[in-house]
């Protein structure tokens, strides 16, 4: 517990809550620029966008049905972390029904992952770039 000894303690307690808050901005701002680097780095780095419009196959060169995946691609979104109990919750969400066949694969096809290596291309960075967002929440004090 804090306790605040002096002639106005409400003007710092007031002052503190407003540092927390300012804070949580940065650290909220701090997932959502990880969650859309790794929805961006997902959607860019999908293998349906290295085919090619000329040739659309699949890696193992087979014909891709490139609309439907085209489609399950676009439907990669980052959603808007969400200051819970214990801290933020950000993540990135893949709507197609059918995305888990492509990220996991399916008893007749092999899987064609987007956000395992997304979030492992972006989990070096993630810390660094919420620091850095907490040092612009620290700024604007």
């Amino acid at each position: 517990m804090l306790r605040i000894i002096g002639p106005k303690p409400d003007i710092l307690v007031r002052a503190a809550k407003r540092t927390i808050d300012d804070m949580k901005d940065g650290l909220v701002a701090g997932v959502d620029a990880v969650s859309v680097a790794v929805a961006t780095h997902a959607r860019d780095d999908h293998p349906s966008w290295m085919a090619g419009l000329a040739r659309i196959r699949n890696p193992d060169g087979s014909q891709r049905f490139f609309t439907r995946t085209k489609h399950a691609v676009s439907m990669i979104q980052e959603i808007r972390p969400v200051v819970v109990k214990g801290g933020v919750v950000g993540g990135v969400s893949w709507g197609a029904e059918y995305a888990g066949h492509l990220e996991f694969g399916s008893a007749k096809r092999k899987p064609y992952p987007a956000l395992g290596p997304a979030g492992d291309a972006v989990r070096p960075r993630a810390g660094a770039m919420i620091r850095r967002a907490l040092a612009q929440a620290r700024k604007g004090l």
